[in-house]
C-alpha cells in the first residue's frame, strides 16, 4: 500500500528513460526534473489508484489472494 511504490516511482521513471544520464549526478538532475514535471492529475490519479486498491484489500478482509 506504499503510494510511492503504487504510483511515483512509476510515474517518475517513465519520464526518467526519455533521457540519457551518464553518471550518478545526471541521474539524480534527471529525476528531479522529472519529479518536477508530474502533473496534479498524475498526483491525483495515483492517490486514486491506492485508494482503489485498499477497497479491494478490505473487500477480502485483508488477504493477498
Amino acid at each position: 500500500m506504499n503510494v510511492l511504490d503504487l504510483g511515483f516511482f512509476k510515474a517518475i521513471k517513465s519520464l526518467q528513460h526519455q533521457e540519457a544520464p551518464r553518471n550518478v549526478d545526471e541521474l539524480l538532475g534527471v529525476v528531479k526534473k522529472s519529479f518536477d514535471e508530474l502533473s496534479a492529475q498524475t498526483y491525483n490519479n495515483v492517490f486514486v489508484i491506492v485508494q482503489l486498491c485498499m477497497v479491494e484489500v478490505m473487500t477480502i478482509n485483508g488477504g493477498n489472494n
